[in-house]
């Protein structure tokens, strides 16, 4: 993976954080989601030894995608961005990513009412850091 394409990556999930903060997830939303599709399909193309990197950048995006979702009241679709995330997370090794997704995985079930659902996966976080690594 060329250290361009990932700083350019970087520079949009950047730029979309500070464009939801200044105009909220409505408007961030389809922006984001187009460019986790891209990196999606850049990952598809990626060789095996720039993978961790690129998985790293389909994590964010989709975490993004799924808290600008969430942010604006679209809890379903923000719970699959947010499980996608999830597994970029984990495909990349990146097991404090996936910590703070659950964390917002939990946020999202509550905003939907499902307070029950919420309370499981907000002690998740504390496991995946207990767990040994292998």
């Amino acid at each position: 993976m060329r250290p361009s394409r990932l700083a350019a990556f970087r520079a949009v999930i950047e730029a979309l954080r500070r464009l939801d903060d200044n105009e909220g997830g409505q408007a961030v939303l389809p922006w984001a989601a187009r460019e986790a599709q891209w990196a999606i399909e850049v990952l598809r193309t990626t060789p095996e030894s720039g993978r961790p990197a690129m998985y790293r950048i389909v994590a964010e995006l989709m975490e993004l995608s799924g808290w600008v979702a969430t942010d604006a009241g679209q809890h379903a679709l923000a719970q699959r961005y947010l499980l996608a995330a999830l597994h970029a997370a984990q495909a990349a090794g990146d097991r404090e990513h996936g910590a703070y997704i659950l964390a917002l995985l939990g946020f999202n079930a509550s905003l939907a009412g499902q307070h029950r659902e919420a309370v499981t996966i907000s002690s998740l976080p504390r496991l995946a850091f207990v767990t040994p690594r292998a």
